[in-house]
């Protein structure tokens, strides 16, 4: 008798459990979380007015080659789909381009998750670094740009 209510307590326990260790089971998570922001960023960069001496060009560009390179990384294929969610608050700390700044700092980890794995992911881990640091480099210069010319408010 004790072992039928010990069984249900533990199925019970487990449903309440499994959620939150799927969210932190998942591979890669940096990469992802790089991923989720890139495509965001992508948006709010697309919204900029202006082309800001061809810096706005090139960091769309950038973050488009690095989506496609981590995408691949992750054998991703669906556009919307994302283990990471965040909650507005989670932006908060950037008073102007949140989703860039944030993905500014997803792209470091996400460079550094990529160079430690063991994995070349079918020869592609080389590329997918190189897009990384080139959108990393894009993205800081249009906003850099963007705070020169006041835009960044």
């Amino acid at each position: 008798m004790i072992c039928q209510r010990l069984v249900p307590a533990g199925l019970i326990l487990s449903v309440l459990v499994v959620p939150s260790l799927a969210e932190d089971s998942v591979k890669y998570p940096k990469l992802h979380a790089a991923l989720y922001e890139l495509r965001e960023a992508r948006k709010e960069l697309e919204a900029i007015k202006g082309d800001l001496g061809g810096h706005k060009k090139k960091a769309i560009a950038a973050a488009g080659d690095a989506v496609r390179s981590v995408k691949l990384i992750l054998a991703v294929k669906d556009e919307d789909t994302s283990p990471i969610k965040r909650e507005k608050a989670f932006y908060a700390k950037w008073k102007s381009y949140p989703r860039a700044q944030a993905a500014l700092d997803d792209l470091k980890g996400a460079r550094g998750e990529l160079k430690e794995a063991k994995e070349d992911f079918q020869g592609n881990k080389a590329q997918a670094i190189k897009h990384i640091d080139q959108a990393s480099v894009e993205i800081r210069q249009l906003l850099d740009e963007l705070s020169r010319s006041g835009s960044d408010q």
